[in-house]
């Protein structure tokens, strides 16, 4: 909660990120000493490219620990991942399974389409198939540019985000 921002924030840990995210709620981005009055719609994502390119929200590089499929993100098609059962290794806080409730590995744009009152952080972490002009895309027409901030630890990726939005909030991961 606001107990850990604030040790972050005094860390110097993000200051950019969460400048940005108040910003992008049209909020004064000096009250970052103030965590109790930041966003309270705020997620961190990460988001890799089918091998089709298409931008999919999916922490892992390969979906064996989340599906009951197998492989690389990046060598499946958007078709070949939606049909993953992305409930199927999971179970509720009451011991019940999710497999079988037709939870899949959502698109961006469908998140971004879902929650279109949240604040995003995304981090890119794979280079091929490159996704960028995708997600600059899925930004632009969902009018999300000022609710997310773009990133990723690799340089390449980093340029290339720079380079499609200049105008788009950036921070550079480690």
């Amino acid at each position: 909660g606001a107990e850990l921002m604030r040790a972050r924030i005094r860390d110097g840990w993000g200051l950019r990120v969460f400048r940005a995210m108040v910003k992008a709620q049209g909020g004064d981005p000096r009250v970052v000493d103030e965590p109790d009055r930041l966003p309270k719609a705020r997620r961190s994502r990460t988001v890799r490219a089918s091998r089709d390119g298409v931008p999919v929200v999916i922490h892992d590089a390969t979906v064996d620990r989340t599906t009951d499929g197998s492989g690389a993100v990046a060598a499946l098609t958007l078709a070949e991942l939606q049909r993953l059962d992305a409930g199927y290794r999971f179970r509720g806080l009451d011991g019940a399974r999710w497999a079988g409730r037709g939870l899949r590995i959502p698109t961006l744009l469908e998140v971004l389409r879902r929650f279109p009152d949240c604040v995003f952080s995304l981090e890119i972490k794979q280079e091929q198939p490159p996704c960028e002009a995708a997600i600059v895309q899925a930004l632009r027409m969902t009018g999300m540019e000022r609710r997310v901030v773009l990133g990723s630890a690799r340089h390449a990726i980093f340029q290339r985000i720079r380079a499609l939005g200049p105008d788009l909030p950036t921070f550079f991961s480690f």
